[in-house]
């Protein structure tokens, strides 16, 4: 995470398990007001 274009995060390994999140996938942020919203990324359609 370097070059200032992306920023990590730490969540609880409980939200992981319950969103059952594995290791690598693939999420979106999305700002929303002064909320964050992660979702999952779906790849775009051909």
């Amino acid at each position: 995470m370097a070059g200032g274009s992306s920023f990590g995060i730490t969540l609880p390994i409980e939200m992981i398990r319950k969103l059952k999140w594995r290791e690598k996938q693939k999420v979106v942020a999305k700002l929303r007001g002064k909320k964050i919203t992660i979702v999952d990324w779906k790849p775009k359609k051909r």
